[in-house]
């Protein structure tokens, strides 16, 4: 039969669940040679009532099915419609599963038809898009119909979507069909009928055409050059400046530049922080216009001496808008297309060669849905240009990228057989030849930490969100080691069978059955260790009930020799049984490599590559080196809960300095906060720099809003005094409650406390949903980008958050009119980095609580308020409510360092008045 012959079926139901819930309307069409040619519907009385949730969705109500039939009266019909057909279907093993289900309780066998699903064509053919949902595939390919999960019109688009597919399928490059078609014959799956249909036996057999495709196609692939215009050696400062004025390029080029004398002045002081190989900080405060600033000096100057300046940021989002927005508009301006590199984590990109032994897994395990994963990833790895797994489909992603990321402890570097195509080798040859190469706080640290493999020599650094530095520093430079993390990779070895396919002979198979036995021994030494760092909790527990909920991190300061002497001993023995493994891995890849493929071989140095990097990880875990903090933690998840043991530096600026300032000529730091009160002696001692030698000056650009008076700081007199205890989180969320019913919405409400943060939502989501007000809270509806695009969507609501909200917000105009600080955003006093830290400042005279505590808690402070302020047409109101900020000596500090008309309304009422007056 024709893949042109077929019936497309869908069903809507009382809800997901295969076994309780029922089917509330079965939709079915049948096409001959592409052609509709019947249909089926009916409505189904189900057993159960329809929410009000899924009759809004669908449609369906209970009065309509008040009167349908029963399953059980047109199951007869229903079956003869279908008869032997193809059946397609979009997510199709859910409506199948619901019919099987619906036939079992009818005392009838399930369906035995061929199942093909439409979700499974459009991966391969469109692994990087953006919705695999089947109302947006309808619009992108036109098939859209009228009533949208009804189930007759859904069956209909997705029949119509199936033959958009197959007429795509059908223009589909000749060498990608034979690719298809080898993996697609080593299987059962439904796709080879189709794809045997359409092209017949056009196959040409050979190893890992993936392989042949990928170095053919990427052979021909130029490394591109560095841009350089010898017109700009001899331009001046000058011809920078002119681009700024009324009658420059800028202007020009782009109606909605705006002439601003601090961005003017930012520019000035990072060119002359290039030319002079001196460092240089700066606060630029919001709409300063930085990125601009440092970025125009910065193209200059590595034009004019054909040199490579690194920008480094601490997202990838804000990398991607300087990428996407920003150099954009330079080249624009500058008539020039100068090259630019972006360049993300290792682990971002496709390794080619654990790739390579997924595709032979879903080959040799005759897996039809990993194959079919597996060759959703390989269409897209063999037209993609940079192998970024951000550009998959997030389903593929979530799937696949623990199996396919690039990894610098499994990286086989020289000895890999994809070197010649491998995606990061590529990136980093272009970047040598860029002007300007940005990348993020994480790849700029792990590149220099780890022994500088990914960027190119470069004198010249931009660091943009410099506040952020210390901080993403400390996570770099740590290590940890979760039980999970090692237990994967020795049962990957284990159960999973990954040697196996190297026991080319009876002495081969024993040395792998010993090879086996000692990672089931290190497996157990690992639920040692782990099992060792469980006891510390349980005990810590048993001597305060209260330790449970409230701390997730023990340091080694809190814990008993004798006990840390256990740690110590399992990691020892762990180690112990690692150095065994090794020299067995290594002779067994000495017997095989004869019979063995290039890409067994290169896997198999994988594995060994692993194992070393474990036991280097695992020695140096293992010393009592000073200059160390070192702590267990408890990581809870909403279905899991699991132990880690992290050690990290106690001065991470230190590092800094040692490992990367002090040995570029010129550095800008730069962040719209970064100063407390225009004194920069906490970032540059957290830095390194009061001690160092080298040249660095500061500079201070005020943000060009009159924020005096497009901004109001409110601490009202009767909010609750704060307590961890119950009685306060009920007495703040009432608060909460009245203001932000009183104000109407509008606002961002920032945590310091995760716990704190899902009380008051649990307890305000009620009351303020009578009143039509949405409220969004991070962690509990949906991805953090997607919750932030649900609140600038709706006027009037309220989003809330905690630790990454304090930042990186964006939302211009009146639906963000209000910021409410609950709580000052102090580090919690008993965590392992901040006890000693603390102690470490102590320990040169100064102030543990004065030097650090408050001024890092100020510079998030700064942060969080600075959400509110985005234009220059926005005004609006920072609500403070904790009192320590208007009775304790530091109070001051914070408040010195707003700029904004200050007001402490006596209470609420009061308050909602001045806030309502100010705000309209």
């Amino acid at each position: 039969m024709s893949c042109l012959d077929f019936i497309a079926l869908d069903v809507e139901t009382t809800g997901l669940d295969e076994k309780r819930n029922d089917i509330t309307e079965i939709g079915i069409v049948r096409f001959r040679n592409g052609e509709l040619v019947a249909e089926f519907s009916t409505l189904v009385k189900p057993r159960e009532k329809i929410s009000e949730y899924v009759a809004n969705m669908t449609g369906i109500t209970n009065e309509m099915v008040s009167t349908a039939p029963e399953f059980e009266a047109v199951v007869e019909e229903m079956l003869k419609f279908i008869g032997d057909d193809l059946v397609v279907g979009h997510n199709i093993g859910f409506d199948v599963g619901m019919l099987d289900q619906a036939l079992i309780r009818a005392g009838r066998p399930v369906l035995e038809n061929v199942v093909l699903d439409t979700l499974d064509i459009i991966s391969i053919l469109n692994p990087t898009g953006g919705s695999f949902k089947l109302s947006h595939l309808a619009k992108i390919y036109g098939v859209l119909e009228e009533n949208v999960h009804r189930a007759k019109d859904d069956s209909l688009m997705t029949a119509n979507l199936y033959l958009k597919l197959i007429n795509e399928i059908k223009s589909l490059d000749k060498d990608v069909v034979s690719v298809l078609l080898y993996y697609l014959d080593q299987s059962d799956t439904p796709l080879r009928r189709v794809f045997d249909d359409v092209f017949g036996n056009k196959l040409e057999k050979h190893d890992y055409p993936w392989v042949s495709f990928k170095f053919n196609k990427l052979k021909t692939d130029e490394i591109s050059q560095r841009y350089k215009d010898e017109s700009f050696r001899d331009k001046d400062v000058d011809a920078l400046f002119q681009m700024f004025k009324e009658d420059g390029s800028l202007a020009k080029n782009l109606p909605e530049f705006e002439i601003r004398a601090a961005q003017i002045d930012m520019m000035e002081k990072v060119w002359h922080s290039f030319t002079n190989d001196t460092h240089l900080v700066v606060e630029a405060g919001t709409g300063t216009g930085k990125s601009l600033a440092y970025l125009l000096p910065a193209v200059y100057f590595a034009l004019k001496n054909d040199k490579t300046v690194v920008v480094s940021t601490k997202t990838k989002a804000l990398q991607e808008q300087l990428v996407e927005k920003d150099i954009p508009i330079l080249k624009k301006a500058l008539g020039i297309n100068f090259k630019d590199e972006m360049i993300k984590g290792k682990e971002n990109y496709i390794c080619l060669n654990k790739f390579a032994y997924l595709m032979n897994s879903a080959v040799s395990k005759k897996d039809d849905s990993l194959l079919k994963g597996a060759l959703s990833l390989m269409m897209w790895v063999i037209s993609s240009e940079r192998g970024d797994i951000a550009e998959i489909h997030n389903s593929l992603k979530t799937r696949f990228n623990a199996q396919i990321k690039a990894e610098t402890k499994s990286c086989l570097q020289s000895h890999c057989p994809f070197k010649q195509v491998c995606f990061l080798n590529k990136l980093k040859e272009n970047a040598k030849n860029a002007n300007i190469i940005v990348v993020n706080h994480a790849l700029l640290l792990a590149d220099i930490h780890f022994g500088r493999n990914v960027l190119p020599e470069f004198s010249q650094l931009i660091i943009d969100e410099a506040h952020t530095l210390e901080d993403v520093a400390t996570g770099c430079f740590s290590m940890s080691f979760a039980k999970k993390r090692l237990n994967e990779l020795f049962s990957k070895m284990i159960e999973n069978n990954s040697i196996d396919e190297y026991a080319v002979g009876k002495e081969v198979e024993k040395d792998i059955k010993k090879i086996k036995t000692k990672f089931r021994k290190a497996t157990r030494a690992n639920n040692e260790w782990f099992s060792a760092i469980e006891d510390v909790f349980k005990e810590k527990e048993k001597q305060n009930v209260f330790f449970k909920k409230s701390q997730k991190r023990i340091g080694f300061t809190e814990i008993d020799e004798a006990v840390i002497d256990s740690i110590y001993i399992a990691i020892n023995d762990l180690i112990g049984v690692l150095l065994e493994i090794k020299p067995m891995l290594n002779d067994l890849r000495r017997d095989v490599k004869d019979e063995l493929s290039v890409f067994q071989r290169a896997f198999l140095r994988g594995i060994i590559s692993e194992v070393e990097g474990l036991i280097d990880e695992l020695a140096i875990m293992y010393e009592r080196s000073p200059g160390f903090i070192r702590w267990l933690e408890k990581v809870e998840r909403p279905r899991s809960m699991h132990y880690e043991m992290i050690m990290t530096p106690l001065s991470s600026g230190e590092l800094l300095q040692k490992e990367l300032l002090s040995e570029l000529d010129s550095v800008v730091h730069t962040s719209a906060t970064i100063s407390i009160s225009g004194n920069f002696n906490y970032y540059l001692s957290r830095l390194g720099y009061l001690d160092s030698p080298k040249k660095t000056e500061t500079a201070v650009f005020s943000s060009p809003f009159d924020l005096e008076k497009r901004m109001l700081l409110c601490v009202p007199g009767d909010v609750p005094a704060y307590k961890d205890d119950k009685e306060y989180v009920d007495s703040i969320s009432k608060y909460l409650k009245d203001l932000l019913i009183g104000i109407d919405g509008k606002a961002l409400v920032l945590f310091t406390s995760h716990k704190h943060l899902s009380d008051c939502y649990y307890g305000i989501k009620h009351e303020l949903e009578k009143v039509r007000m949405p409220v969004f809270c991070q962690g509990k509806q949906m991805s953090d980008k997607n919750l932030i695009n649900a609140f600038k969507s709706k006027e009037g609501g309220v989003l809330m958050g905690t630790d990454s909200f304090w930042e990186g917000i964006d939302v211009p105009g009146r639906n963000l009119s209000y910021v409410i600080v609950v709580k000052l955003p102090f580090d919690v006093p008993t965590d392992p980095i901040v006890m000693a830290r603390m102690e470490q400042v102590a320990n040169v005279g100064r102030s543990s609580f004065f030097d650090y505590v408050v001024p890092k808690a100020i510079v998030k402070f700064k942060q969080g308020i600075g959400r509110l302020i985005r234009s220059k047409s926005d005004k609006g109101a920072v609500i403070i409510l904790d009192k320590r900020v208007k009775h304790k000596g530091y109070g001051k500090t914070f408040i010195n360092a707003v700029v904004a008309k200050k007001v402490s309304p006596e209470d609420l009422p009061s308050m909602i008045a001045s806030l309502k007056l100010w705000v309209d």
